[in-house]
């Protein structure tokens, strides 16, 4: 590649959530993280059956609401009054980091 040419990159503020309540849908998904900012995307990853895998993406629309998400929500615990089997789950938010 020249010095002439320059690729646009695509920043990504894309984070990846752990340790959802299994009833967790992306609109309950996107309203854990809307409080931090602008959220572009969000993704509960299912199963066939479409029932939650107990994981999910979130991408964030800058570095900062990113990293703002990650500091108050990484090892929060969520309180779950909808399943008495489900009464508290220990959220992980981290960077996401494609393989």
């Amino acid at each position: 590649m020249s010095t002439g040419d320059k690729k646009s990159v695509k920043v990504s503020h894309q984070l990846f959530v752990k340790s959802l309540p299994k009833h967790w849908t992306h609109e309950e998904l996107f309203n854990q993280f809307a409080k931090f900012g602008n959220v572009v995307s969000c993704k509960v990853s299912v199963d066939g059956s479409y029932v939650s895998r107990g994981y999910g993406f979130v991408e964030m629309d800058s570095e900062a609401n990113a990293q703002k998400a990650i500091a108050d929500l990484n090892d929060r615990h969520i309180q779950v009054e909808e399943e008495p089997s489900e009464k508290d789950f220990k959220l992980t938010v981290c960077e996401y980091v494609p393989r």
